[in-house]
């Protein structure tokens, strides 16, 4: 082959490249747009977001939000609307997929998702499917009814949680143990009363002569009371199996401060579960009933007087009698 028709050939190859660039089918570029174009913020009245073993279901009662999955438990308001203006924010800019099959793989599928996002209105409800993360400032989204797959801000995946922390204070029991001057417990080991004294250590009611504490053990038994967190709430009812008829444990606390006059705070635990070890529990301070870990109360339940006592003395010896 001579060079002119090499040259020919280079150019045939150019102009059919051009040609089919030109007319190669591309996907409609469209304006980006909201994700949920039809939705605001103020219809929004329920929120759940669940993965494949775990839901959270919020709702609006009465002007505030609260975990409808917990027996309406108050919901901190500011995470609940923060949560659904990051939702009614993801935008259609950045398309990465448009057909079925990349569900699965992308995992923002029907079945199968990392989360499940449902905001419920008066009018019914819209899901959003938050997939796989590409990378760390990506996450992969889909509008229910809708094949088109978009990448959004990476932060939403974090958002959306499962686990009730990210959605209520888990704090139940919260005492400065400062001001925390006498303890009671009592289970089915008797009554056990610890005080605190003037010098802020604690003690024992009715030590015999001789007898002599474990301090450390005190006082960990008495600071227990302080803080105990939440693993779940269960309501403002009672209910039969909530064992509070027969309580495994009762502590009741005596708080004392100088802005107000002393005051009582009772725990009391109730049934077992068995599977998770958890105590159902109930303080005077609060409305609800809630679960919570058997290891913050497992030493109420447990707690004997001789546990605390590190010597009952010697045996007093008696004199020799006359000779």
């Amino acid at each position: 082959m001579n060079r002119r028709n090499w040259i020919l050939l280079i150019a045939l190859v150019v102009q059919a490249g051009l040609v089919a660039w030109l007319y190669w089918p591309r996907p409609a570029q469209t304006a980006a747009g909201p994700l949920l174009p039809d939705l605001a913020a103020a219809q929004v009245t329920g929120v759940t977001v669940e993965d494949n073993t775990n839901r959270v279901e919020l709702a609006q009662r009465e002007g505030r939000w609260a975990l409808a999955s917990g027996g309406d438990f108050p919901a901190n308001s500011l995470s609940v609307t923060s949560f659904i203006s990051a939702v009614l924010t993801v935008d259609t800019g950045r398309l990465v997929a448009t057909a079925p099959a990349s569900h699965v793989r992308l995992r923002v599928s029907d079945a199968d998702f990392v989360r499940r996002v449902t905001l419920a209105t008066a009018n019914g409800e819209q899901v959003v499917y938050i997939g796989t993360s590409p990378n760390a400032g990506t996450v992969h989204v889909r509008a229910g009814g809708s094949d088109n797959v978009y990448l959004t801000d990476g932060a939403l995946a974090g958002a959306a949680r499962t686990d009730l922390a990210g959605w209520i204070d888990t704090t139940y029991v919260s005492l400065d143990p400062a001001n925390v001057q006498q303890v009671t417990v009592t289970n089915a080991n008797g009554a056990l009363e610890l005080v605190r004294g003037e010098g802020g250590e604690w003690t024992l009611t009715g030590l015999a002569p001789g007898e002599t504490l474990d301090a450390t053990a005190l006082q960990t038994l008495a600071s227990r009371v302080a803080s105990i967190s939440l693993t779940a709430p269960l309501g403002t009812t009672e209910q039969p199996g909530f064992g509070m008829d027969t309580p495994a444990a009762v502590v009741s606390a005596v708080i004392s401060d100088t802005a107000a006059a002393p005051r009582t705070v009772t725990l009391t635990l109730g049934a077992q579960d068995a599977a998770t070890s958890s105590y159902v529990a109930k303080s005077s301070a609060s409305d609800y009933f809630v679960r919570v870990a058997g290891f913050q109360v497992q030493e109420f339940v447990d707690a004997a007087r001789g546990q605390f006592i590190t010597s009952t003395g010697d045996a007093p010896v008696s004199p020799l009698p006359a000779p």
